[in-house]
């Protein structure tokens, strides 16, 4: 890898900071393990996602799309290759009726919490799924009485060409742990859930109970 190439083309792309170099992944994985990443990006809009996928093909330079980092090892050694981490900068969650629309480095924790004050109940399951929604729709996670092919409507994401896409549930070929995402090479940036309305109460029982479990 070029680095002073890489670090001249990314710093015409993104603010001071948003591409960091030799990053520790111990900082950015749940067993603390882990060396350094040649770069670190961590885009706040699926624009830069886009941004950045298209540049490293541009540049020739291997990619690896993380979440929050749940369940994930890096040797010690590191990773010779641009990480882009979609988590807390790309986070927000916007409810629309029935729907909620959730950028994909949002947790299913906060996700679940988030639903419950809406009154929509059907995410309960995943309260416990550590990790993203990005990652839980990449795996298809699921728990208890669910998973996410029962909420799914729709996904938006970005290819290494750097292309938008956006696929219908029907389109997401989500089966037991397995989705589309894991063999195109699709970044995953926006979710879509299609929950329904329920009583608050209970939702908060059922996510006591599966916190409990």
């Amino acid at each position: 890898m070029d680095r002073v190439l890489l670090k001249g083309a990314l710093a015409e792309l993104f603010d001071e900071g948003a591409a960091r170099f030799d990053a520790s992944m111990a900082e950015l994985t749940t067993f603390r393990i882990g060396g350094p990443a040649d770069v670190l990006v961590e885009p706040r809009t699926a624009g830069e996602a886009r941004v950045v996928l298209e540049a490293c093909r541009r540049l020739g330079v291997a990619v690896r799309v993380m979440g929050l980092g749940s369940d994930v090892l890096v040797a010690d050694e590191g990773l010779r290759c641009v990480v882009v981490r979609i988590a807390e900068s790309l986070s927000q969650v916007e409810v629309d009726g029935e729907r909620m629309h959730v950028e994909a480095g949002a947790s299913n924790a906060d996700v679940a919490r988030r639903a419950c004050e809406e009154g929509l109940a059907g995410y309960e399951f995943a309260c416990g799924i550590p990790g993203s929604i990005g990652g839980a729709v990449f795996m298809n996670a699921g728990a208890y009485d669910g998973e996410m092919k029962n909420v799914v409507a729709a996904v938006r994401s970005v290819t290494p060409q750097g292309d938008c896409r956006e696929r219908q549930a029907a389109a997401l070929d989500l089966g037991y742990r397995h989705s589309v995402f894991q063999s195109n090479g699709e970044a995953i940036c926006e979710v879509t859930l299609s929950l329904q309305r329920g009583e608050r109460a209970a939702i908060e029982e059922k996510i006591a109970d599966f916190t409990a479990r």
